[in-house]
């Protein structure tokens, strides 16, 4: 099956790959009953693989909930950071242009401004920054019933890009409800997504629903928050945490006032300083018999332990909850973090916010849980054993 008219909903899955990095998210086990079967260390974020251009070009792009214009790195490069296939080279696409100053493409969400009549973009990310020209080219995703084409896409050349060791991808595709995102620019009404727990499974992503499809899911929703104006992202409600079933003494107003939002590019979970404190003193409560160790890896992950010397470990349950009493149990896996094989350094997976009181929930907390977005319903779900 062949779309080309994008009014219509599409149902189709893709393959969402692990990509393992080495600085941000790591990986924990489950009651850790048996200390071999901790595998991984390095942490990972998660890319899509779609072409570009005719002929096709394929480039591998991280998928970022909080973000809007989808950049991948092109030639000629002025500053590139590594990948693991050739640059997006527009000169040898039959179906590329160069987006002018005066078009509707240039949109205002990127920022876009002129020089020689070129639309220019430049986009700051956390971890790293892209700018270059505005193009349009032929975009194709290729699953396994068919194949998904999106003519005169808009997205952003990059011809000077830096990211903080970021092996292997070409760039990002954005997925949130800007203008230049790719799901307005494809009129996506909902899409879910299951973020794999390690690096030998696979994930994936849908664009679109049926009836059928949702009737047979156990999802819950929570209500996106909603303002004035439209967020371009996608705002929940936070109304609780729990460790070990026990709520943390936390007053409901600081959750009301800090506001919260799901972002699939980033890795942990980060909390207001008095919500992450309360919650680092409960899981070190119920953690008391095991060995804590001075942490080596980030001052941000501040909770660390030394398992290498025990055959079990029992890991407490964290809960978080949303409005419309949606809770969300998390798997071992978005509770702690390995950054030792051995498991010599294992540490709590969250982290404090301390430039922003904004709760993130980042894709760390989020693998092996299926996530729904129900753009056009407003609501947002989560359900359970999505992926392994």
């Amino acid at each position: 099956m062949t779309m080309r008219t994008l009014a219509f909903c599409f149902f189709i899955l893709f393959s969402i790959t692990v990509l393992y990095r080495t600085k941000k998210a790591q990986k924990k086990k489950r009651c850790l009953e048996e200390k071999p079967i901790l595998l991984y260390e390095a942490p990972f974020e998660f890319y899509i693989t779609v072409s570009l251009g005719t002929p096709r070009q394929d480039i591998t792009l991280l998928l970022d909930t909080g973000s809007d214009l989808t950049c991948t790195q092109c030639k000629p490069c002025l500053k590139c950071f590594k990948q693991n296939t050739p640059l997006f080279d527009p000169s040898k696409s039959s179906t590329y242009s160069v987006v002018p100053c005066e078009s509707s493409a240039c949109l205002s969400d990127f920022k876009g401004r002129c020089i020689s009549n070129k639309c220019i973009y430049r986009i700051e990310y956390v971890s790293g920054n892209s700018s270059g020209n505005v193009l349009t080219d032929r975009l194709t995703i290729t699953h396994g019933s068919g194949t998904f084409v999106k003519h005169l896409y808009i997205f952003g050349c990059g011809t000077n890009n830096s990211a903080d060791e970021i092996d292997g991808v070409t760039g990002l595709m954005g997925l949130n409800r800007n203008p230049s995102s790719f799901i307005s620019q494809t009129s996506q009404e909902y899409f879910s997504y299951c973020f794999p727990s390690s690096y030998s499974s696979t994930g994936y992503i849908t664009f679109g629903k049926t009836d059928d499809y949702i009737k047979n899911k156990f999802i819950k929703f929570t209500p996106l928050s909603t303002t004035s104006q439209q967020s371009p992202f996608y705002d929940i409600i936070v109304t609780g945490i729990t460790v070990s079933g026990k709520k943390l003494p936390v007053a409901s107003s600081e959750y009301s006032k800090s506001g919260a939002l799901i972002d699939s590019g980033s890795t942990f979970t980060t909390l207001p300083t008095s919500i992450y404190v309360a919650l680092r003193s409960a899981f070190r409560k119920q953690m008391s018999k095991y060995k804590m160790i001075k942490p080596v890896k980030s001052e941000d992950i501040d909770t660390c332990y030394d398992f290498s010397s025990y055959d079990t470990v029992v890991i407490p349950k964290i809960s978080i909850f949303f409005k419309g009493e949606v809770e969300l149990d998390l798997d071992v896996k978005g509770i702690m973090i390995v950054f030792k094989n051995d498991l010599s350094q294992v540490c709590l997976a969250f982290q404090p916010n301390t430039d922003d009181p904004y709760i993130i929930l980042g894709n760390n907390q989020l693998r092996a849980i299926e996530v729904h977005h129900d753009v056009a319903g407003g609501r947002l779900g989560f359900g359970p054993g999505g992926c392994s």
